[in-house]
């Protein structure tokens, strides 16, 4: 897993697209605090439960 921070990812916005890429999880941190983790979406994701609304592919948001 990859720890990176919020500067990171402002610095270096691909890094996360990469780690994921790879089959790894991206764990982004502000002040030292874990803000969201990046994961790779997955058969094993799927098989616990992912939303079917995202494993679709779909994008649409309700308004």
């Amino acid at each position: 897993m990859d720890t990176l921070t919020v500067d990171d990812v402002a610095e270096q916005p691909t890094r996360i697209i990469h780690d994921v890429e790879k089959g790894e999880i991206a764990l982004v941190t502000k002040e030292g605090r874990p803000l969201f983790v990046a994961v790779p979406v997955d058969e094993k994701l799927i098989e616990l439960g992912l939303p079917w609304r995202l494993r679709s592919g779909s994008t649409n948001r309700r308004r």
